[in-house]
């Protein structure tokens, strides 16, 4: 067959062969091009945060909003957060006004980490990405959710919201501090994730670190996308030197609720072979956890 070709080519002008070569050559090239292509965009789409199953939320650093997709309910939420609120910062900095945490943050050379999980810590809500760290195949699936629920979008502005204490500091300063528990009750079932719940999965969640309120701070994002936390409590095993682990029962490995703690935590995972007399899946918190 190859020879049969050759002596094709062969027979015909020096011209015709040119222009054959030439569009051999570009053939060969227009399927490297797509050959490219393709794994590029392969790349690009598993290097996604979001998968369009459940909740995703998006913190606008510059505006201080969250804006919430919700699949389930084919609708997205925009929060405002209060600027002027107290907020306390994790990581042991302290109490700071809301709005200047992302200065805190680019001055401790952290982009806006800290921004991030000090949203995530304060109202509960597990900000997944900002604005500037979406990747391009999350900013794709964004767009097409915005532009699908355009006429199912709703606004919760917190400043008006009754979930702050008025404090007087020592010099006098009257301050808004956030309440936990107004929080909670605030939002209540509003971003409730249908299969986490219909599961109902027992989760514990255990503070193996010095510092206070960790495992409080995880229970209550959890507890806002409707994962079921039975307690709370200090890690009394041995220590832990990891961020994090999550320690899952073989029978709900693939659980919605198990995919969906992978989705946003940074967490060592170890498969219980035999199952968890009490907790379907135990979390043991070394630092803040959350993927960011």
């Amino acid at each position: 067959m190859i020879l049969e070709l050759t002596l094709i080519l062969d027979s015909l002008p020096m011209k015709n062969r040119k222009k054959i070569h030439i569009y051999s050559g570009l053939l060969v090239l227009g399927v490297i091009v797509c050959i490219v292509f393709f794994i590029r965009s392969y790349q690009l789409y598993i290097s996604r945060t979001w998968n369009y199953e459940g909740n995703f939320a998006v913190l606008n650093p510059d505006e201080l909003t969250v804006t919430v997709y919700m699949p389930a309910r084919e609708s997205l939420y925009t929060i405002v957060l209060p600027g002027s609120a107290y907020v306390t910062v994790p990581g042991g900095y302290g109490m700071y006004r809301l709005e200047d945490v992302r200065e805190l943050s680019m001055s401790e050379k952290q982009g806006d980490r800290l921004l991030s999980l000090t949203v995530t810590a304060s109202f509960g809500l597990p900000v997944m990405a900002t604005r500037e760290s979406l990747s391009i195949a999350d900013r794709v699936l964004i767009f097409l959710a915005e532009q699908y629920y355009s006429g199912r979008r709703e606004s919760l502005s917190l400043a008006d919201a009754t979930i702050f204490d008025t404090e007087t500091r020592l010099d006098g300063e009257q301050i808004e501090r956030l309440d936990q528990y107004k929080r909670i009750t605030y939002f209540a079932e509003l971003f409730w994730e249908e299969g986490i719940v219909n599961e109902g999965l027992a989760v514990g969640i255990f503070n193996a670190s010095d510092t206070p309120g960790l495992a409080a701070s995880l229970t209550q994002s959890l507890e806002t996308i409707g994962i079921r936390v039975i307690d709370s409590a200090n890690w009394g095993g041995a220590p832990v030197s990891d961020t994090c682990i999550v320690r899952i029962s073989e029978a709900v490995r693939s659980s919605v609720t198990a995919n969906r703690l992978r989705s946003f935590l940074t967490c060592r995972e170890e498969i219980l072979a035999s199952d968890d007399t009490r907790f379907a899946i135990r979390i043991i918190v070394n630092d803040v956890p959350f993927r960011q």
